[in-house]
């Protein structure tokens, strides 16, 4: 049996909230994760230009608090991706 799976070409991770939370931190932190864990490939024009100004590995304690002290919501979307053909499972 035939199954079809959509496989992304790309993801996109977005955050939003407030100045001063600790956005640029947990970017940082996320494509960390994806390229060390999962050897992905990252791109980030907000990350490089904020790299130009922070030091995002070794954070001020102020920006640890600033995201220790947010909630954050954590939200999957389903977009189409690029289809993928394997062969197995249930007849």
């Amino acid at each position: 049996m035939k199954h079809e799976i959509n496989v992304p070409a790309l993801g996109k991770i977005i955050i939003i909230a407030p100045t001063q939370t600790g956005k640029s931190l947990i970017l940082s932190r996320i494509e960390r994760m994806l390229r060390e864990g999962f050897k992905a490939q990252t791109v980030s024009k907000t990350l490089d230009a904020e790299r130009r100004s922070n030091n995002l590995d070794n954070p001020a304690q102020w920006e640890l608090d600033a995201v220790a002290g947010t909630i954050w919501e954590l939200e999957e979307i389903n977009l189409p991706g690029r289809s993928s053909t394997s062969t197995g499972g249930a007849t």
